[in-house]
């Protein structure tokens, strides 16, 4: 089967030698709500059709989580629906089993995922491949995956990395339950953020005219998964976290803490073991550093200390010193990472790796007068 995604951003399109116009890029429809709405919200996609049928994508537990709430909103709105249980990887081989589903059926007028970065990358791919609407519902706040064109795919067996690709266009609508975020994991708002904060410094560095900044309510919004009820603190975070980083990311773009983080997955076992909000906090760092915005490097270290994020790259136990680990992770960077390109530095081992070196330098005393508490409270 062909799969109709490139590796290349859309935005090149819209790039020419005697233009560089104003491109905004986003989800058609973000929606913060109760999932037990979810009929309503597919029938406002298209509101006149009257025999409506989709395919949902979803992890068995998530089906065992969430099934019986999505069931009843969308009988009760007479749509049809078939639920099909995920692979652990999104892969080339799972979009093409998911599309082969999808094609049996008697019909099948939108693609929902439900679920993390794999289900939601998955079904992005899928909607895309089959030329469907797209509806997204992320169960994390881990990043900004569910608004962005952005697909990850993954090798079947190896569950190597294999390469970022763009669809075409945007998810149709995202729909963010924040109850359902507010009983998972803090350790995944937590990355969430570091995603989100990556991707400010980054529009920056790609263009002095970002799209914003977004206020980040933390101590409030941590007390509210603490006890499993969304609160408006959570409410902004979420949003932040999933929708501002999104369109940051599409339409600002991303640079050096991106590629870093990335390059980090080239190294064993860390893509099993650390989360990409918690591997592109590491860039940010190392960014910030290289571009010599110290007192900003500072306070977002405070920051990073006291949510849980890591500042320093001995605590993904990454030495600087050693040679051919930081040769594998920046060899990786730059080979696999377009948008390194809009750092403002030579694209070299010796560059980075002096910029990995220096924010050590410059983060390892903050690292000792604040402490690792919510860091090692996510990791050990």
């Amino acid at each position: 089967m062909e799969f109709p995604m490139k590796s290349y951003h859309m935005v090149q399109y819209y790039k020419h030698a005697d233009s560089n116009p104003r491109v905004f890029i986003a989800p058609s429809k973000y929606i913060q709500g109760p999932v037990k709405y979810l009929g309503d919200y597919i029938c406002s996609i298209s509101p006149l059709k009257k025999d409506r049928s989709c395919l949902l994508l979803c992890s068995e537990g998530g089906i065992r989580r969430f099934g019986a709430k999505i069931e009843a909103s969308l009988k009760e709105h007479n749509i049809k629906y078939s639920f099909v249980p995920i692979g652990h990887q999104c892969s080339w081989d799972e979009i093409d089993r998911v599309c082969k589903i999808a094609k049996e059926m008697d019909h099948c007028d939108f693609i929902v995922a439900i679920g993390g970065g794999k289900a939601v990358d998955l079904g992005k791919g899928v909607a895309t491949t089959l030329d469907l609407p797209s509806i997204i519902m992320p169960t994390l706040a881990s990043n900004d995956a569910p608004t962005s064109s952005l697909s990850v795919i993954y090798d079947e067996h190896s569950d190597e990395r294999q390469g970022a690709y763009f669809n075409y266009k945007n998810p149709d609508m995202v729909v963010v339950d924040t109850e359902i975020i507010a009983n998972a994991p803090a350790r995944y708002l937590v990355a969430g953020m570091g995603d989100a904060l990556a991707t400010f410094v980054e529009a920056r560095c790609s263009s002095e005219n970002p799209l914003g900044e977004s206020s980040v309510r933390v101590r409030p919004s941590l007390t509210a998964l603490a006890i499993g009820e969304p609160d408006e603190h959570l409410e902004a975070v979420v949003e932040a976290n999933t929708l501002m980083s999104g369109l940051g990311f599409e339409n600002g773009g991303v640079s050096g803490a991106h590629a870093l983080g990335v390059g980090i997955t080239a190294l064993p076992n860390m893509e099993k073991k650390y989360l990409h909000g918690e591997m592109v906090a590491l860039g940010v760092m190392t960014e910030l550093v290289m571009e010599k915005r110290f007192s900003e490097c500072k306070e977002l270290a405070e920051f990073f200390t006291t949510v849980g994020l890591p500042i320093c790259w001995k605590q993904m136990n990454i030495d600087v010193n050693n040679e051919d680990e930081v040769k594998t992770m920046l060899n990786s960077c730059f080979a696999k990472f377009y948008a390194i390109k809009n750092m403002p530095f030579e694209k070299s081992i010796p560059v980075y790796w002096k910029g990995m070196k220096d924010a050590e330098a410059f983060c390892s005393p903050i690292l000792e007068e604040k402490g690792q508490e919510m860091w090692n409270k996510y990791h050990n």
